[in-house]
């Protein structure tokens, strides 16, 4: 009875899922994947130039062969800003804004009324050069960190303490401009460092480890189709889908500081890699739970998909910002808290 009612949920969300294909594919989103339009191109539909007659023959292009059109200026409060009017548009919409803009740590939340990328944008950041008073604050929250050759054993201007020293110093001598470097000491309680252990782990290291061992313990207990395999055997090809998945799960720990600085520009390899770890671990629901989570899973994918390539956006840009979101970003996106 109770495989009877498993069949009859996977049949019911196989068919859910086909259902919902037509809906996807009128979006064009198919259009839009064979395009192949990477990011910081345009389809040459979109080119805008005038083709001169006589220059058909040549089939030579140069300067005075394109037209272009001149991208109004955006002002805010009298003041000219360094953004066209289409990025502003897209800074308008607060989504687009925190995902490509902004890294928020699942500990903490950026809300809409936080920030006005337009007001913000219309304001005067500049520095007066005075070092009457300060116009710069420094302070570590890790000052007793050092570097590969620092020697903490004569102080900690041997460490990142003494680099905001040293900084201070450049910006106050060579610049000009007043530096409050503060040297307080918030690594330490009660006399001890707060830096070392796992449990300091990122969070986001610590949960691609924990994603990265599941899919290995996932597909050693649970075969592609029941019955597929032999008692106390694992298929080939199971093993290869168990090392690319851990793989790339692992790969983010291993390189975990290079890809949190690239901030949200990963690069071609690191789309991969998040292409690869997200499908794999799909693989893994599908086996563990059944094809109705994959199918919800599914939908809410492919309307990001549909969200992003509604507002023009090339497809290649799409999945690069979802990829970062579901795998770099914060990998409580994959399977919750």
């Amino acid at each position: 009875m109770q495989k009877k009612n498993k069949g009859a949920l996977n049949l019911a969300g196989l068919v859910l899922f086909l259902l919902a294909l037509p809906f996807f594919f009128g979006m064009g989103g198919g259009a839009f994947a064979m395009a192949e339009v990477l990011p910081g191109q345009a389809a040459a539909s979109f080119l805008p130039y005038t083709e001169k007659t006589e220059s058909l023959s040549a089939k030579v292009f140069g300067t005075k062969d394109v037209e272009f059109s001149q991208t109004p200026a955006v002002t805010k409060g009298g003041r000219t800003l360094s953004v066209s009017a289409e990025e502003m548009a897209r800074l308008r919409d607060f989504s687009y804004l925190r995902s490509s803009y902004y890294i928020i740590d699942s500990r903490t939340a950026l809300l809409p009324s936080d920030i006005d990328a337009e007001e913000a944008l219309g304001l005067d950041f500049s520095i007066k050069k005075t070092t009457k008073e300060p116009k710069i604050l420094i302070f570590h929250t890790h000052a007793h960190e050092g570097f590969a050759d620092s020697d903490m054993s004569k102080g900690l201007s041997e460490g990142i303490w003494g680099a905001g020293e040293e900084l201070k110093r450049i910006l106050e001598e060579e610049y000009g401009i007043g530096v409050l470097h503060d040297d307080g000491q918030y690594d330490m309680v009660n006399g001890k460092g707060q830096i070392t252990g796992a449990a300091n782990w990122d969070e986001r290291v610590r949960r691609s480890l924990f994603v990265g061992f599941v899919i290995i313990l996932s597909f050693l207990v649970y075969p592609m189709k029941k019955g597929s395999s032999k008692k106390n055997s694992v298929p080939i090809y199971d093993i290869i889908l168990m090392v690319l998945g851990a793989g790339a799960y692992f790969y983010f720990v291993f390189n975990f500081k290079t890809i949190i600085g690239h901030a949200t520009r990963i690069s071609q390899t690191e789309v991969i890699v998040g292409v690869i770890g997200i499908l794999i671990l799909a693989e893994t629901c599908r086996r563990v739970v059944g094809i109705p989570i994959l199918c919800v899973a599914t939908f809410f994918v492919g309307y990001a998909f549909y969200n992003g390539l509604g507002q023009g956006r090339a497809f290649a840009v799409v999945l690069k910002s979802i990829v970062y979101n579901l795998f770099y970003a914060d990998l409580v996106y994959l399977y919750g808290e």
